[in-house]
């Protein structure tokens, strides 16, 4: 042991590496409940210091606490503040949390928006209020609080609540049979609430857009596709790679979209690797096509997956302030997977779309769902548009992009 100590007096930067690293360790440790509340630490794959990294990179450092950071972080448009509040740090949302919330009349923050009422919560008179409105309101750009004054002169209606989604501003979710095989424990429990967790992704001025044909593929000149194999399929065998950009891989999830470096694929050709936050800081889209969640189908819970998926939705908003996001259901798969796979059916799937549709608000995020043009009435991927039973085949990647070409929208922001 003394011989160590010897050799380890003559080396002096090994000790100063060692000491350091103890002392970052210690730090990070410390902080993960507070500072580093947000960033993501598996105790058995990377060490403790990496925390410490992490904060660096997104800026946040041992001193900074939770309030600090959103914000910092509650910045969405250049001429407009938006109350935030980080989905990284949310409570659970589970049916028992969203009683009692703050949807009471007489309240100054809005409700919650559920599977029950996703478009409107009750008004209020010292804050803002959504609430359904219909293809004439959109038509004619008139805000929520405009149609809500002509509606009750003429009716007398309170339109306090939305009890269904705008007819027109989102595709509905794609139904799908349920064969009896899920495996429940990768379910979360019945009766669990998806709601976005901070306010900034609804604009105050409650104006919806209806989604409609694109005028030709233009449109998608400016758009930035994210995803996995499924959407790498679209930039190998689609027609809109001579339009549109391409961020996609085979086993990519949205745990580690943010940790993933990946090349660039634009009409131009491709560009240099790099992490999807600095292709968006690097580049200006106006429309992001979102589509994952194949892969996370085997992890326990819809739950997390949600969780995670909002913040991946809010890192791109924050950073992409102007574009439209067009959040994507997962495809179904085929009938032969579907009735035979307690994990990857068409059941995890389709729970697993109601929670993200909740994201979608009709303005400036869209929930789409292109299941309908590949899927037969059961919600079963067609046999003949896939050779494996979760993929399209090469020829048939064309169905998707047609069906995007029919629900775009043209907003006037």
């Amino acid at each position: 042991m003394k011989k160590i100590f010897i050799i380890l007096k003559k080396i002096p930067l090994v000790i100063l590496v060692i000491v350091t690293m103890i002392l970052l360790s210690a730090v990070g440790l410390l902080e993960k409940g507070d500072s580093y509340v947000n960033l993501n630490y598996d105790p058995i794959k990377k060490p403790a210091v990496s925390l410490i990294f992490q904060g660096i990179h997104d800026g946040i450092y041992p001193w900074s606490d939770v309030e600090s950071m959103a914000e910092y972080q509650n910045e969405f448009s250049e001429d407009e503040e938006e109350d935030v509040e980080d989905p990284a740090v949310a409570d659970d949302m589970t049916a028992e949390d969203s009683e009692g919330d703050s949807s009471e009349t007489g309240s100054d923050e809005p409700g919650p928006l559920d599977e029950g009422n996703s478009y409107g919560v009750k008004e209020i008179s010292s804050g803002y209020e959504y609430v359904t409105v219909y293809d004439e309101v959109v038509e004619s750009k008139k805000t929520a609080d405009e149609v809500i004054a002509e509606r009750k002169e003429a009716s007398g209606d309170t339109f306090e609540y939305a009890d269904e989604m705008p007819e027109g501003v989102n595709s509905p979710v794609f139904g799908a049979k349920d064969y009896g095989v899920m495996d429940t424990t990768y379910l979360d429990p019945e009766g669990t609430k998806y709601k976005p967790t901070h306010k900034a992704y609804f604009k105050k001025n409650n104006e919806y857009y209806l989604l409609t044909k694109a005028k030709d593929d233009s449109y998608f000149d400016d758009a930035l596709f994210i995803g996995d194999s499924r959407t790498a399929g679209l930039s190998d065998y689609g027609e809109l790679t001579t339009h549109a950009s391409y961020f996609a891989t085979e086993s990519l999830t949205v745990y580690d979209i943010l940790e993933t470096k990946l090349a660039l694929k634009t009409p131009q050709g491709e560009e240099g690797e790099a992490f999807l936050l600095d292709v968006l800081k690097s580049h200006k889209y106006k429309k992001i096509y979102f589509c994952i969640g194949i892969n996370e189908l085997g992890n326990v819970g819809t739950l997390p997956f949600y969780k995670k998926y909002n913040e991946v939705i809010y890192k791109i908003r924050k950073l992409q302030p102007k574009a439209i996001i067009y959040v994507q259901g997962i495809m179904h798969e085929n009938k032969k997977l579907s009735s035979t796979d307690p994990v990857f059916n068409n059941r995890n799937v389709l729970e697993k779309n109601n929670a993200i549709a909740t994201l979608a608000n009709g303005h400036d995020i869209f929930y789409l769902d292109m299941n309908e043009a590949v899927c037969d009435d059961d919600g079963n991927l067609k046999d003949e548009y896939s050779n494996d039973g979760i993929h399209l085949k090469a020829a048939n990647y064309g169905l998707w992009e047609d069906w995007l070409r029919d629900h775009v929208i043209y907003p006037a922001y």
